[in-house]
């Protein structure tokens, strides 16, 4: 009761109170590997409490759920797709084709973003006090 008396009004979470309120946090594996988009299970267990469940997701209508259905199974296609593609070897081919293109592509990107800082950093003034 002490911790939550001392913690009651607060306008910004610090590290310090997580560390008093927070057991442990677990976080499971992707239930897909190597996929962008992908469902994660994560587990915070509090201190005097144990486990904190978060709220459910509201429940979808007929057509979300179809639409959600749809996604899945097209993420599953081409999940299945790319693994045809790394058993028969074409993945690799492929990899070893757009690798450069992807690889200068980003160098572009990184080196317009450095510039654009350069130019955003003369712009600025620093004050020390």
């Amino acid at each position: 009761m002490e911790l939550v008396k001392r913690y009651r009004d607060f306008d910004e979470l610090t590290v310090p109170m997580l560390n008093e309120f927070v057991e442990k946090i677990i976080v499971h594996e992707r239930d897909r590997k190597h996929s962008i988009d992908t469902t994660q299970t994560v587990e915070i267990h509090l201190n005097f409490i144990g486990e904190f469940k978060v709220h459910e997701e509201p429940a979808l209508t007929a057509e979300q759920e179809e639409e959600k259905r749809k996604i899945l199974e097209r993420r599953e296609r081409n999940h299945q797709n790319y693994l045809k593609r790394k058993a028969n070897g074409k993945q690799k081919e492929w990899e070893q084709k757009y690798y450069p293109i992807r690889k200068a592509r980003m160098e572009e990107k990184k080196a317009a973003l450095l510039a654009e800082g350069a130019v955003l950093g003369a712009n600025t003034v620093l004050s020390i006090h």
